[in-house]
């Protein structure tokens, strides 16, 4: 299993959603519901994906989010840079949204950091100008730091959260 097998699932994604189709995208948003799960099984093991929470949890979290927002595209923006632009006035300090990065950047692991990530990527979605869309691969890249490279997962979400767009080297 590679990543190559879990972009090419994202990409198709996005081409369903570009189609509107309305079976698949429905069994996508469907299992984002721990008890409807099941109903991805079997486009999860097309691609090659193994069905346990730990390598289809982040698949699933993403493709949901992927079929709420509509998006038919990958686009730029980090989950730092999204959660910030969420709020209003792009303030860091917002104390809602200091909580929301605090328990993001608390999690041990990938199947922790989804569950938290979920409720994070809906407040997003609803917020988000619709012009402006979540880099999907880098955020999945980043969904498996938390089991492989637990610190530095953390300090890339923080440096994406609180640099600024000029001020990134």
């Amino acid at each position: 299993m590679n990543n190559e097998d879990y972009f090419h699932l994202l990409n198709k994604i996005f081409k369903k959603v570009s189609e509107n189709d309305r079976g698949f995208l429905a069994k996508i948003r469907n299992a984002d519901s721990p008890n409807l799960r099941y109903l991805v099984y079997d486009i999860l093991a097309s691609h090659h994906v193994r069905l346990q929470e730990r390598y289809s949890l982040p698949i699933i979290t993403l493709g949901a989010s992927i079929v709420r927002r509509g998006t038919k595209q990958n686009g730029i923006l980090t989950l730092g840079e999204a959660l910030r632009l969420s709020f209003p006035d792009n303030k860091k300090e917002d104390p809602a949204l200091q909580a929301r990065l605090r328990r993001l950047l608390a999690c041990n692991n990938s199947i922790e950091f989804c569950h938290i990530l979920r409720s994070n990527l809906k407040l997003i979605e609803s917020r988000l100008d619709p012009n402006k869309n979540l880099d999907y691969f880098k955020l999945f890249d980043l969904i498996g730091k938390f089991n492989t490279a637990l610190q530095y997962a953390r300090e890339e979400l923080a440096t994406d959260f609180y640099q600024t767009p000029n001020s990134k080297k």
